[in-house]
């Protein structure tokens, strides 16, 4: 039996919390590659949460121990100049190729490598 430590954190649950930490870390390391115009944080948060079970008396016997991986990026957006149509029940037009965000990587160039 081990004590649940940052020492034995990678061992915990057959390894699955490292295998979690380390895809957040490899999405966030992407997306930041992948748009470095913006300066907004990029979070991995590791949240482990303790709660007490089997309690005999006042001594606890067992914890549920649950351990969380969570990965904070700032909102994938797209904007583009869009026209009313005139026509009666229209909607919006826009053309296809056109781009206000000069920043945008074309999606082709992105090169995702899987080292899993």
């Amino acid at each position: 039996m081990e004590i649940l430590s940052l020492e034995t954190l990678p061992e915990y649950d057959g390894g699955s919390v490292a295998i979690l930490v380390n895809k957040a870390l490899r999405d966030a390391y992407l997306d930041c590659d992948d748009r470095p115009h913006l300066k907004k944080k990029r979070r991995v948060q590791i949240l482990i949460d303790l709660n007490p079970r089997d309690v005999d008396g006042n001594d606890m016997e067992t914890a549920e121990c649950c351990i969380s991986i969570k990965l904070s990026m700032p909102n994938k957006e797209s904007r583009v100049n869009i026209v009313a149509n005139e026509r009666k029940g229209g909607g919006f037009g826009f053309e296809p190729d056109t781009t206000v965000a000069k920043h945008h990587r074309d999606q082709t160039s992105i090169k995702f490598e899987d080292k899993e």
